[in-house]
């Protein structure tokens, strides 16, 4: 399971940047010296792929057959969405997206059975974990 950003291509630009001993940031450009249209901070340790996008199309794909696609309702003061992924292998996973400016809620759709995409100026973060038991999803909310 990935996160990546339709505008993304061969030219894609990669730079590190705020190593520690236990984290660090990638960024994604479209050309060099231009701000990143996504970052993702990696922490040793973390439950979460986490994905931050600045004005693109994300994308969730999935090398294994994606075999079901939901959505969950939220309180509408809430500034979360949640979708769950269940795969031909019956691995289960979980992703979080949270908005921010002007993006449309309840936007991701379920492309082909390996592509779940969000809409194009996507503005937010969005959080990915598998789900190691059903129990668990309590603890990830």
């Amino acid at each position: 399971m990935g996160i990546s950003l339709k505008e993304l291509r061969e030219r894609t630009q990669l730079t590190v940047d705020s190593p520690t001993a236990f984290s660090v940031n990638i960024n994604f450009s479209l050309a060099p010296e231009t701000p990143p249209l996504m970052s993702c901070p990696l922490v040793l340790g973390m439950p979460f792929v986490t994905a931050i996008v600045r004005g693109g199309t994300p994308q969730i794909v999935s090398r294994e057959y994606i075999r079901s696609f939901k959505a969950y309702k939220n309180d509408p003061g809430c500034k979360c969405e949640k979708y769950k992924l269940s795969l031909n292998t019956g691995l289960t996973w979980i992703v979080y997206v949270f908005r921010e400016r002007y993006s449309s809620r309840g936007a991701f759709r379920w492309r082909s059975t390996s592509l779940i995409e969000g809409t194009q100026g996507f503005w937010g973060t969005i959080h990915v974990a598998k789900l190691p038991s059903p129990g668990d999803e309590a603890v990830y909310d």
